[in-house]
Order: C-alpha cells, then structure tokens, then sequence
C-alpha cells in the first residue's frame, strides 16, 4: 500500500506561500529605499562629528614649566 498526501492540505499550502510571495514583493523595495536612506545618513553624519570633535578644548599638558611653580 502506498500512503496517499492528503489533497486538502495543497490549496492552503500554495495560498500561504502566495502570501508569503506578496508579503516580501512588498517589502523588497522599502528595505532598498531604506539602505539608501541609512548610507546617506551616514554620509551626512561624518562630517558633523568631525567638526564637534575640533571643536573640543585640548587640555594643557600637565608638565609644563607654569604648573611646576
């Protein structure tokens, strides 16, 4: 005797997997604007931190003739 796939199960099976199939369409063109939104975030962000790091005082150095008086 040989076992027989139940046939029920087949429609459902392709419905999910069509879902699936529509579920990341939709989803594979937001992921590539989103790539290109954080690249260019970071583009624009690097620039800014190296200004704010000039920015910064340098702290004296600590052996100097003026702090060994």
């Amino acid at each position: 005797m040989t076992a027989t796939p139940d046939l029920a199960i087949l429609p459902l099976l392709a419905l999910a997997g069509a879902a699936v199939w529509l579920t990341l369409a939709c989803l594979t063109p937001r992921l590539n604007v989103l790539g290109f939104g954080l690249g260019l975030l970071m583009l624009l962000g690097r620039p800014t931190a190296r200004r704010r790091a000039a920015r910064l005082p340098t702290p004296a150095p600590m052996n100097t003739a003026e702090g060994q008086r």
